[in-house]
């Protein structure tokens, strides 16, 4: 059967939480030049820059960094010295367990040896083969890593590792190695100290190494937090020859406090997930919550509660000793983490959103009567659609995703006859193939890849409708809060997985 949609008139009630493309990347079809083979480079399309500066933190463990060109930064000062050699270290390759000189303390775990990778860093616990360089922190393998340059390097076509102790200190020096499928060349080196500090010295850049295309940082060993430098193009040309960067830690100096409560009632919310960057807590039943150690700073707050709308406040600023944030959040009915909210109940402005991006309209719609007394709803013409801009970066269930993969949708909807198709969502930003999820001529919901359900759709009828996503764990669809079928776990960055 072709799912092409024959026709586009479809109404959408309050509670339609459409969640499409944000970024023009190319057609559907196209995806598939943006997963990274051997020797390409890396893109990260979902990756949005940060203000990445020469000196950052603190994360959720206190770490830090600062560079060479930053005023108390460290001084260049590249060791040379006679270590052990590692020979025949392959393409994707690593060395490993290799013994310290001393107990070496790094987010919160005692280590005692260490794991030397071909692709530019140093690791715990075990070595890894993986080249494509992501963001850090990221709980996709690999984890517990000291990053000075992740990329696909490949020590076999060239260069040399070794790898000892310089008085106090155990140094990896990475001398001429050549990156993967070309003749640009790295000379870096990686220093742990006695006192659990880390400095990364870069000495050279040759023969046309491309150093916008690595990540540099560190991450612990489950990858829920970590401290990231760089990630390609962001800083531009970084590092430069010359360069040092020093991590450590810092000892907490401040707390902050507060009560969380409904907007309407004002009553205590309890379980709310309370953020101040890479630092979390939640609340008690009296909706009091507490991190009782942080660091001076200005950090980015969310406060998270299924039911309600998400809270973001940027720019707080701690200052030394004790802090309060108290927050009102508003009702919403719906989980945690809601992107975008139309409830089409303005007649002179069908595309408002209540939450998110105002929809976008290609084509022609009119507004209509809802399911419940005072409720809008939109009738969209034949041949039109809605662009939604939902800013969810790139995610999903396995390691490096470039697409949104996990993702819900749901909305009220109501057909007016059979005997015709109705497109429900469309992956592709310019609309130029086919929809990803159909009302078919019978009734039934779904689509080629995942099957189409049983029951049919009655006419006439209101049905509140959410498709469920973790590409490659799950694709659902429910209707009026039951399971209506399982679509299997569809393909991982696959025709589902939406423009970060």
């Amino acid at each position: 059967m072709n799912d092409w949609k024959k026709s586009f008139w479809i109404l959408l009630l309050p509670g339609f939480i459409g969640l499409l493309a944000h970024n023009n990347l190319g057609p559907e079809h196209e995806k598939h030049l943006h997963q990274t083979v051997k020797g390409e480079h890396n893109p990260h399309p979902g990756w949005m820059p940060r203000d990445l500066r020469h000196a950052g933190g603190p994360d959720s463990y206190g770490y830090v960094f600062i560079d060479s060109n930053e005023p108390n930064g460290p001084q260049f000062n590249y060791i040379n010295f006679d270590g052990e050699t590692i020979t025949n270290m392959g393409d994707d390759d690593y060395r490993g367990p290799i013994e310290l000189p001393f107990n070496f303390i790094f987010y919160g775990e005692t280590y005692s040896q260490v794991f030397i990778n071909s692709n530019g860093s140093v690791s715990f616990g075990t070595g890894n083969t993986e080249y494509n360089n992501s963001i850090i922190p990221d709980q996709g393998v690999p984890n517990n890593l000291i990053a000075f340059f992740w990329d696909d390097l490949n020590p076999a076509a060239g260069g040399t590792i070794k790898y000892g102790q310089v008085e106090n200190s155990w140094v990896c020096s990475f001398m001429n190695v050549r990156e993967y499928g070309g003749n640009g060349t790295l000379s870096a080196q990686v220093i742990l100290t006695e006192d659990s500090e880390i400095l990364f010295q870069y000495l050279d850049f040759s023969n046309g190494i491309d150093i916008n295309g690595e990540t540099i940082g560190i991450e612990n060993s489950d990858g829920s937090t970590g401290l990231m430098v760089s990630l390609d193009y962001n800083p531009t040309s970084y590092p430069e020859e010359g360069l040092a960067i020093h991590f450590f830690q810092i000892d907490p100096d401040a707390s902050v406090s507060g009560i969380i409560i409904d907007e309407d009632s004002e009553e205590p919310i309890s379980g709310a997930e309370v953020n101040f960057g890479a630092v979390s807590t939640s609340t008690n039943g009296n909706g009091y919550y507490e991190i009782s150690e942080i660091w001076t700073g200005v950090y980015d707050v969310t406060i998270t509660k299924d039911g309600y709308l998400d809270y973001n406040l940027g720019g707080f600023e701690i200052s030394e000793g004790d802090n309060v944030l108290n927050a009102e959040l508003v009702y919403s009915g719906f989980p945690g983490g809601l992107v975008g909210y139309w409830s089409f109940d303005d007649p002179n402005d069908l595309v408002n959103a209540s939450v998110g991006n105002d929809l976008v309209l290609v084509g022609s719609h009119t507004p209509t009567e809802g399911p419940g007394e005072g409720d809008g709803a939109v009738n969209i013409g034949l041949g039109s659609f809605y662009r939604c801009y939902h800013d969810i970066e790139a995610n999903g269930y396995y390691s490096n995703p470039q697409w949104v993969n996990i993702f819900t949708i749901v909305m009220d909807v109501k057909i007016p006859q059979l005997s015709q198709w109705y497109t429900i969502y469309q992956t592709n930003w310019p609309n130029i193939n086919d929809g990803d999820a159909f009302i078919d001529p019978q009734g039934n919901v779904g689509v080629g890849d995942t099957g189409y359900s049983m029951y049919s759709l009655v006419p006439g009828e209101w049905y509140r409708l959410a498709i469920s996503v973790n590409l490659g764990v799950h694709y659902d669809y429910y209707l009026d809060g039951q399971l209506l079928h399982n679509g299997g776990a569809q393909g991982f960055e696959g025709r589902f997985s939406l423009y970060p």
